[in-house]
């Protein structure tokens, strides 16, 4: 190894020693570079690749390395001799627990039983690490809410069931009446990111919205708009719709029966959908 060479290689490893990383370069040549955990790269390409990643940091280093965990372990990379178990295999792997179950399979049924109760990972990790978990996922659930990727499985807390009007599911027989008379509505495809009373971020997702005449409804049993969450969200919608020159509109019992009273067909509609818009409409108690 000559003095250049030599001297890099005393740089990375004085580096890695003050890091207290146990990795260390072995070897060092033009075409071949061997390190302490058994990981050899023996083209030109890959020894210009990992010294050039490998200078800096010792983050680096170890991601070069293949992982953090090889420069402390020297347990992660590709040993002398040793053959990768993917070597020589082309396109999609097979999943060797394919198919399988803890009540089916021993190994499986292995790893379940040493991860219940206190010897679950999570119980390991401190509030902290909890706290800071429990902020990522829900942070990425708001993002996917947000982007329309996804939309919270819950129906209507007072009818407990979804209503399905043409092969499509809703939340309530109120917004299947308006969207059989008003079918260019889109149906919860406005999503707007707003601060509540509780000072958290929360996703609004608005009931209907037709984008080319640019309105924006929001139905709901009349004394629900007084409460306190509902007067938070009308605020937020209100003031979307005044800044992107939208129209909102809030719909009750009163605004449906006063336009639809005369004019609703119910033979469109399944027959719980039926008992809910009569009683709506006043026709059956």
């Amino acid at each position: 190894m000559n003095r250049e060479y030599q001297r890099i290689c005393n740089k990375i490893n004085l580096l890695l020693e003050e890091n207290k990383q146990e990795l260390r370069v072995i070897k060092r040549l033009p075409n071949y570079c061997e390190l302490s955990n058994g990981l050899i790269f023996n083209t030109k390409e890959l020894v210009d690749k990992f010294f050039r990643e490998a200078s800096g940091k010792p983050s680096k280093i170890a991601k070069a390395a293949g992982g953090s965990a090889a420069t402390k372990t020297g347990k992660i990379g590709w040993k002398k001799g040793n053959i990768p178990w993917n070597n020589n295999t082309h396109g999609l792997v097979k999943i060797w627990n394919k198919g399988l179950n803890k009540n089916i399979d021993e190994r499986l049924k292995k790893v379940s039983e040493s991860r219940k109760g206190k010897n679950n990972p999570c119980h390991r990790m401190s509030d902290k690490s909890k706290e800071s978990m429990k902020e990522k996922l829900s942070n990425k659930i708001k993002e996917k809410i947000l982007n329309g990727e996804f939309t919270p499985n819950s129906n209507n807390r007072f009818t407990h069931f979804d209503v399905v009007f043409e092969n499509k599911k809703y939340r309530s027989s109120w917004e299947v009446l308006f969207v059989s008379m008003n079918k260019n509505f889109e149906y919860e495809k406005l999503r707007i990111k707003y601060i509540g009373n509780d000072k958290k971020e929360h996703i609004y997702i608005v009931d209907f919205v037709d984008y080319d005449k640019k309105i924006a409804v929001e139905i709901k049993p009349n004394n629900l708009f007084k409460n306190t969450s509902s007067q938070c969200k009308k605020a937020v919608l209100e003031k979307w719709c005044k800044e992107n020159e939208f129209k909102c509109i809030f719909i009750d019992e009163y605004w449906l029966q006063e336009k639809y009273k005369n004019i609703i067909d119910y033979s469109i509609y399944d027959n719980n959908t039926q008992i809910k818009l009569r009683k709506l409409m006043n026709e059956i108690n």
